[in-house]
């Protein structure tokens, strides 16, 4: 009966997204699953994380879209299966738990034309991922590394130095570790820059400077070159409740950011000629011309 009712909702999504492969169980599919795709991928735009019927991954070379959301199967090795995918755009590798930084550098290399990239809840990665991400993928305009627990406040600076061009969005969302205002609002009542200001000198968290003015002083470092546009930094904070750190606030809104919810903040979406290049380049592609 369980067989006859996923095969009716399989039918189901096929009927209603003729795009989209779907199916129940993603978090089945590995290595040896994602190698195996169906031919009927080669004309799908997108492919989703559960479908179960995966045989070549070179049938799927019209591949703009994929989600492997919550694949706990998949290891690093199966960024050398991704090197076929050359119109991908969008990959999400979200909750694959067993990802390393050496799965991300795989797609760099073979995935390097990659627009937006999804590694939510990647607690493996480290510093050595963005840095392959920003000397690898020029075009990179979206990143996700939101609850990746390795990750630093100065490998994030240097990532917004060095992607200025073409990120348009980071997404950091419950990064604790980067503690980006400092201490708590008790340990700044005791000395820790006093009037809800986080003054004093010294590294983020435990009543020090936070993180966040270090991607303050990142951005400002560009004289205006960054067409970052939406930085996620909610949920960054070791301590609660703490004081606001009104030089951070204030320098991300001399930065024309607007603090639309707590820790989320967004200004107008920046332009240049590389990314309407890079853009036009796309759109060739898609079409194949």
């Amino acid at each position: 009966d369980d067989d006859r009712q996923q095969e009716q909702q399989q039918q189901r999504c096929a009927e209603n997204d003729d795009d989209a492969a779907t199916a129940m169980d993603g978090g089945k599919i590995g290595n040896s699953t994602f190698q195996s795709a169906t031919t009927t991928t080669a004309t799908m735009p997108r492919l989703s994380p559960s479908f179960t019927n995966i045989r070549n991954t070179s049938t799927a070379k019209n591949l703009t879209l994929l989600n492997l959301w919550g694949c706990h199967n998949l290891t690093d090795a199966a960024a050398l299966r991704m090197t076929n995918l050359t119109r991908l755009r969008s990959l999400c590798v979200s909750e694959c738990h067993r990802l390393t930084d050496k799965f991300v550098t795989g797609v760099t290399e073979s995935l390097n034309q990659l627009l937006h990239l999804q590694l939510r809840y990647l607690r493996r990665i480290t510093d050595a991922s963005l840095e392959y991400i920003s000397h690898r993928m020029s075009g990179l305009y979206s990143l996700d590394v939101s609850f990746c627990t390795k990750l630093t406040v100065g490998g994030l600076a240097r990532l917004l130095t060095e992607k200025c061009s073409s990120l348009s969005e980071l997404r950091l969302y419950s990064c604790r570790q980067l503690d980006v205002e400092g201490g708590s609002l008790m340990m700044m009542n005791n000395g820790g820059g006093g009037g809800g200001r986080n003054n004093n000198g010294g590294n983020n968290g435990h009543g020090g400077v936070g993180g966040g003015r270090r991607f303050v002083q990142a951005l400002r470092s560009l004289r205006g070159r960054s067409i970052l546009s939406l930085l996620d930094l909610r949920e960054c904070q070791h301590h609660e409740p703490f004081a606001r750190d009104d030089v951070f606030l204030d320098g991300m809104a001399g930065l024309g950011f607007d603090e639309t919810l707590h820790g989320l903040f967004v200004r107008p979406a920046r332009w240049n000629g590389e990314v309407m290049r890079q853009l036009v380049a796309n759109l060739s592609d898609a079409g194949g011309t």
